[in-house]
């Protein structure tokens, strides 16, 4: 691998300037130049190869040690075959050890030496190569080098730095986080959270600037020095903030002068449009979490892993639970006391014995999808041919039945071919299928217009009220609305329960994911797909684990009428049923969380935007105790 240098711009630097010019990373330089360089060097980590490289790229004609110790035994190097290198190369090798005092500063042994010398190298314009201490100031040392060598020779020298101690792209490990503070911290936190998670160390202004500190000089030193990547999050806010506007054109300087592709990932959190990014990261390929944060992680961090930005943490639970408690907001703490945590899924109980095969073309009048699924240029389902023709379904004819635990082992010529994987996928697909089909039979409808798979959601008016009781772990019965209405953006919600089955550990489990679309008229007329977006996250954002959690128990009773099981089928197949509670498990501590309700949240609970909560208690008689700003 070639040296990386520093090398010094603009040229020439006057007397007096000091260090005033800037050090830019270079790879290679494209010597010869112009006018003549002078490179200041450590020698300990060099080798033989990477010495040949250095005195390829310089091509100096005088040599000078100004180390204490003057040794080259580093790798397959050695003092040997150092001179026979210079000799070589028809260099000029002067040892200054045995003079040296470790008392004097290294800058004025080579200014002093400079200006002393009889030195015709200089005076013919040729390159010199300076090896220093490690622990020397190479911009002083080079600094005052080429000021020597400029009064001396009457010209412009150029200055190289190279050495262990000069910081490497490669130690760059950080990824730096800029955003709108404090507009987009509440995603900046789950974002750093998420990356952490991930191995990777991580710095914004939340949780790593220090009280008192001078905060610029320590984010500049952070994006120039130790930043692997500068993630901008931009969003309508970020993009006129200031410090958010600093810290871009600083990265994207960085970014030019030391060549560093990929530097800055620009992320788009909201509808800021495209076409208003400013120019200088318009060009880049920006990762658009509006549509989903999930998503948008999902491609930042193969964006992350293509580029094989180093990781730095291990990824076990431990060290995120380190970093969190370090990092978390004040609002947030741990308690030492057991909490029951509540999980999507929600066991399978039973599955049907037999499977129905049929040839031809499925044909429904009654419910938008059917219950059949196609594989091998038939269609599988667990209904029977007289069940099809009662959900008025025709145009199949029945080509066999097949005994459920034969398909799904491979003991029938239809699946014997499949690995068991495949013919898992298989089971999958009927129970999904199912789960589809028993949503529609209860009254649910199907949202189709992303173009991605059909969404069920509950439309206004199915339930009574648009409202679900169920009973809460401590036995207290409670309800939930499951559609309502913001009449400050003539709009309705509705839940849509999507699900998918996957087994793991030989357990088949239904993952339920709540999701809230949004329509103008309660049925089917929907907004576009951008105000759907944009609604849902304002909406949604203040609504917390235990709404969620609390829809979801709502949901799942009313859809079991009550019971321990719901019954998704029953009929010639047999019967297959899923629990009605979801999985839960215990931990051993808890969080203490405290948030505000606001106007988003106060704005989704009712009808008019003023009810005060749903979670209300009832009394043995199932009357409510505080019904005000129900809709009853």
């Amino acid at each position: 691998m070639a040296p990386e240098y520093l090398k010094l711009v603009p040229q020439p630097v006057a007397p007096g300037k000091g260090s005033g010019a800037r050090l830019e990373l270079v790879q290679a330089p494209l010597l010869p130049v112009s006018n003549p360089t002078v490179a200041i060097c450590t020698a300990d980590g060099l080798d033989y190869n990477i010495l040949t490289s250095l005195i390829d790229n310089v091509r100096p004609r005088l040599i000078l040690d100004f180390r204490t110790v003057p040794r080259f035994d580093f790798g397959t190097l050695n003092r040997d075959k150092a001179l026979d290198l210079f000799e070589t190369v028809g260099a000029t090798y002067r040892d200054f050890g045995r003079t040296l005092s470790q008392s004097v500063d290294s800058s004025q042994l080579v200014t002093e030496a400079l200006s002393h010398a009889t030195l015709e190298d200089v005076a013919r314009n040729d390159s010199v190569l300076i090896f220093v201490d490690a622990g020397a100031n190479f911009e002083k040392v080079g600094l005052s080098a080429i000021q020597t060598l400029r009064e001396r020779s009457k010209t412009s020298w150029e200055l190289l730095l190279f050495g262990p101690l000069l910081r490497s792209e490669q130690s760059r490990n950080i990824l730096f986080i800029s955003h709108a503070n404090p507009e987009d911290n509440e995603f900046a936190f789950w974002l750093q959270t998420q990356l952490t998670r991930a191995g990777y160390a991580t710095w914004s202004d939340m949780t790593d600037l220090k009280a008192g500190e001078v905060f610029w000089d320590t984010i500049e030193d952070v994006i120039r020095n130790k930043a692997a990547r500068v993630i901008v999050i931009v969003s309508r806010k970020s993009i006129i903030k200031p410090s958010v506007l600093d810290e871009m054109s600083l990265a994207i300087s960085i970014e030019r002068t030391r060549q560093l592709a990929g530097f800055v990932i620009p992320i788009r959190v909201d509808d800021y449009p495209f076409s208003e990014v400013r120019a200088n990261i318009a060009r880049k390929n920006i990762v658009d979490f509006s549509a989903g944060w999930a998503e948008g992680l999902s491609r930042l961090m193969a964006t992350l892993s293509g580029d094989r930005v180093p990781k730095t943490r291990q990824t076990d639970g431990l060290s995120l639970a380190q970093w969190w408690t370090q990092q978390r907001p004040a609002t947030l703490s741990i308690v030492h006391q057991q909490e029951k945590l509540v999980s999507n899924k929600f066991r399978i109980k039973g599955v049907p014995s037999r499977i129905y095969s049929y040839a031809g073309v499925p044909v429904t009048a009654s419910i938008l999808r059917h219950s059949l699924i196609p594989f091998r240029g038939l269609w599988l389902s667990f209904l029977s041919p007289d069940e099809l023709n009662q959900s008025k379904v025709s145009g199949v004819s029945r080509e066999s039945t097949i005994s459920a635990p034969d398909l799904f082992s491979g003991n029938t010529p239809l699946t014997a071919t499949l690995t068991p994987s495949v013919r898992q996928k298989l089971f999958h697909r009927l129970l999904n299928r199912q789960w589809e089909t028993f949503l529609l039979s209860r009254g649910l409808s199907l949202y189709t217009e992303t173009g991605l798979f059909p969404t069920p959601y509950i439309p206004d008016g199915l339930l009574s009220n648009n409202t679900a009781y169920f009973t809460d772990e401590g036995g207290v019965q409670r309800r939930r609305i499951l559609v309502g209405q913001s009449i400050r953006r003539s709009l309705y919600w509705h839940l849509a329960p999507a699900g998918y089955f996957a087994t793991s550990s030989s357990e088949t489990t239904l993952h339920l994911k709540l999701r809230i679309l949004f329509s103008e008229d309660g049925q089917g007329r929907w907004p576009s797909a951008e105000r759907m977006r944009t609604t849902r996250r304002s909406f949604c954002k203040n609504w917390w684990n235990d709404r969620w959690r609390s829809l979801q128990a709502a949901f799942m009773s009313w859809i079991s009428e009550g019971n321990p099981e719901v019954l998704l089928y029953v009929g010639d197949g047999g019967r297959l049923t899923l629990e009605s509670a979801s999985e839960a498990y215990e931990s051993p501590v808890s969080i203490e969380e405290s948030h505000a309700q606001g106007e988003e949240e106060r704005d989704i609970n009712g009808i008019d935007g003023s009810e005060i909560d749903l979670d209300l208690e009832l009394g043995a008689d199932g009357d409510s105790e505080a019904e005000e700003g129900l809709p009853i």
